[in-house]
């Protein structure tokens, strides 16, 4: 339980302009995966990810996980607001919310690193047009899935830190 709180506090810590926004404020009154909303499914996305991150790391494969958080703490802020009629069907979310996700996070953060960019654009893969170019990348798409499959069985509590 301690480790948890300090990795949670570690994701809080390093996203703490994204989680403070109004944006994400929004974000915490949107339903997402029919059981919990759409700040809890990234502030999930950002803790699973660090904890991958530390495990590759101890390995020696390197990752730029405080970068990765930043993404995935704005991998669907593209979503927030009239999902319905924002996108008339499933596979136009699929397509554009990534790239809606950027200017937000961008407005959020001042500027994106290319991995930053590359990993939020690609997050829908492999359901997106290419796959991820850094590991960044790979790490959250995974994760997301993973997340969203359990978020929606009711096998993942919404993340408590907002």
């Amino acid at each position: 339980m301690i480790r948890y709180r300090k990795k949670l506090e570690h994701v809080k810590t390093i996203g703490a302009a994204i989680i403070n926004s109004p944006e994400y404020e929004k974000a915490a009154k949107q339903p997402h995966h029919f059981r919990g909303n759409v700040a809890a499914h990234m502030i999930n996305t950002a803790y699973y990810s660090y904890c991958i991150c530390g495990f590759l790391n101890k390995l020696g494969i390197r990752t730029c996980t405080d970068e990765l958080i930043i993404s995935c703490l704005c991998h669907d802020l593209g979503i927030v607001g009239n999902r319905r009629n924002k996108y008339v069907t499933g596979p136009d979310c699929i397509k554009n919310h990534p790239i809606d996700s950027i200017p937000i996070a961008e407005r959020l953060m001042g500027s994106l690193t290319p991995r930053q960019e590359n990993s939020i654009l690609m997050h829908m893969w492999p359901l997106a047009p290419s796959h991820p170019r850094y590991r960044e990348g790979v790490i959250l798409s995974f994760v997301d899935k993973y997340c969203s499959v359990l978020e929606s069985s009711g096998l993942l509590k919404p993340a408590a830190v907002l």
